[in-house]
């Protein structure tokens, strides 16, 4: 694999080392997704690992950052990415009592470092005895080229105290991820106890905690005093982190960020003198989410409860929501900013992005034809997406797919690959190998699965004859003049007018509908020789499930014949819910 660098010379770079590491994470995150491999083994050893820890201590780190590297993870550097980052492997939830299908992520291609407790001597004398050749790179041996070799060598050379030798961060590293665990499994076994409900079509979830959640979060017998609420606090906010997972568009936020919410919603587990203006219903955005908290309850152990700050109350319910976009960030989409996400260029420009993947080779070799193949002898390998993608000529499908697809055709046309090339160069395939489809699936493409808001993966289904030149489809946050000409334009259309405002209002009362995703057609069209006419229409709120004259929601069951508009698919990212699962308190509102 070969690294695209933005930089002609990369070597120069003030930050080379993080560079580096995007790079070669996110390449080997689009390999795995051509071959369809959800799991990435890395060789780091324990050296790696003490390197890495002795690092983070340098720039200041404290705490769970000094975990180092996880045994197993997901794949880093890879957000947005999809079939790599924590999608590409979907599941449907029954909302409500409608039982109305909702499409959740999942997958997503998981990191495995199982050497982290191996030195590097071990390994290479287990090389040698294999006789395996060790291969190193020559640049990790120059202290001069990263802070990571500098810090390579200070170990090496065993100059440094014996508090941070490598034998004693190993040690402090494999502490603190076990402390880390600890927390987060207990954290999680609370959380699966709450009465969850996830409203995913407004991306806002309420949640009642146990009647016991005191007893839950102090029950530690190997913790007394304060240490043992310091500890039940850290299973506070790791809680209440599982929580706002389920709404916030961030992947990563650290535990001490949510300190006010543990104190508003658990003020027990604090002295009085540091409860501060906590009222009944207290509301705060952090990590982009609103965290609001519910009526409070009555205590079930008022001894313990006045022995820490005299409190007796507990605030057994919340709510969570994305906090709304501000001013600067809805400038930038007007602008044309990052936070517009494109899912269909200008018919009239080439971007990558927008190139069909039958037309690119997943392979370095030359490029070859797309073959028409029979669903049924694809095999089993492929889902049932992906044989659609393979009938409808896909825009945008996946890598994986493109690559399935080939491997599949080359077996079933009996043909080595350089024979196929030659073959087809040629244009003399056996014709018994082919079938050409001349139904209506041949005229559908699909753009590639976008991610806006780090919330909602989008794509769209049209025909090539649909477009028009100059014209764009994105997405990007719903806005108040949106409504204002939405509510205008479907007045008087048989109660839709009616019917979607009370949708909205149900769903995202008050702010929370500035944080709908909007899907939006722009038309560039020529006045005059030097004047161009730019136009914007919001055609779909897809979590609404709305859609303007032309539009509508794709459908595995819909006969794609009778369609003569565009189609949009909508997708929730991934989260930690066990709804369908037996004893389960988790469900998803009903539209």
């Amino acid at each position: 694999m070969k690294l695209k660098w933005d930089s002609d010379t990369p070597a120069s770079l003030p930050n080379l080392e993080t560079e580096a590491r995007r790079l070669r994470y996110q390449a080997l995150g689009k390999e795995c997704a051509v071959w369809k491999l959800d799991t990435l083994i890395l060789a780091h050893h324990a050296d790696d690992q003490a390197e890495t820890i002795l690092q983070r201590l340098h720039q200041g780190h404290t705490g769970f950052a000094l975990q180092g590297m996880l045994a197993r993870s997901p794949i880093p550097e890879c957000f947005g990415n999809y079939g790599v980052a924590t999608s590409g492997a979907h599941r449907n939830f029954s909302a409500g009592h409608s039982g109305h299908q909702v499409t959740v992520e999942g997958g997503g291609v998981e990191i495995l470092r199982p050497l982290l407790d191996f030195s590097k001597a071990e390994l290479q004398a287990v090389c040698r005895e294999r006789k395996l050749r060790w291969v190193e790179d020559s640049t990790n041996a120059d202290p001069t080229v990263t802070n990571r070799n500098a810090v390579r060598s200070l170990l090496r050379a065993r100059r440094l105290p014996r508090a941070i030798s490598t034998r004693a961060l190993q040690k402090l590293g494999t502490v603190y991820r076990e402390r880390a665990a600890s927390i987060d499994n207990a954290a999680l076994s609370i959380f699966k106890q709450c009465n969850v409900v996830l409203d995913v079509y407004s991306g806002r979830a309420t949640v009642k905690y146990p009647g016991n959640i005191q007893d839950l979060l102090l029950q530690n017998p190997r913790k007394k005093g304060v240490v043992a609420v310091e500890v039940a606090q850290r299973h506070a906010a790791c809680l209440i982190r599982h929580i706002m997972d389920l709404v916030s568009p961030q992947q990563v936020y650290p535990l001490r960020l949510l300190r006010a919410p543990v104190l508003q919603s658990f003020p027990f587990l604090f002295q009085a003198h540091e409860i501060k203006d906590v009222g009944a219903s207290v509301k705060g955005s952090m990590c982009n989410v609103v965290y609001h908290i519910g009526p409070e309850q009555a205590g079930s152990s008022k001894d313990e409860l006045g022995a820490m700050g005299g409190s007796k109350h507990i605030r057994n319910r919340c709510e969570v929501s994305r906090a709304p976009p501000t001013q600067a960030m809805l400038r930038r989409y007007h602008d044309g900013g990052e936070a517009e996400v494109v899912l269909l260029h200008p018919a009239d420009s080439t971007p990558e992005l927008d190139e069909p993947r039958g037309h690119e080779p997943a392979l370095a070799t030359p490029a070859l034809p797309a073959i028409a193949v029979d669903s049924e002898r694809l095999g089993q390998d492929l889902t049932r997406d992906e044989r659609e993608d393979v009938k409808h000529g896909a825009e945008g499908v996946g890598e994986e797919v493109a690559a399935k697809t080939e491997v599949y055709s080359d077996v079933e046309l009996g043909l080595t690959r350089e024979e196929q090339v030659r073959a087809r160069e040629a244009e003399d395939i056996p014709t018994k190998e082919k079938k050409v489809a001349s139904d209506w699936r041949d005229q559908w493409k699909r753009s590639r699965w976008k991610l806006f808001d780090g919330r909602f993966w989008i794509r769209v289904h049209y025909r090539e004859v649909q477009r028009r030149s100059g014209q764009k489809i994105s997405v990007r946050f719903l806005t108040t003049d949106d409504l204002a000409v939405l509510y205008k334009d479907v007045e008087g259309c048989q109660g839709l007018g009616k019917r979607l405002s009370q949708r909205i209002a149900s769903h995202a009362p008050d702010a929370i509908r500035l944080t709908l995703p909007a899907i939006v057609e722009t038309s560039r069209v020529s006045t005059s020789e030097e004047a161009e006419q730019v136009t914007e229409k919001v055609v779909a709120l897809p979590t609404m499930q709305w859609s303007s004259c032309g539009w509508v929601p794709w459908s595995r069951n819909r006969p794609g014949k009778d369609i003569e508009g565009w189609q949009w698919e909508l997708r929730y990212k991934k989260i930690d819910f066990s709804e369908q699962t037996t004893g389960s308190q988790h469900e998803l509102a009903d539209l």
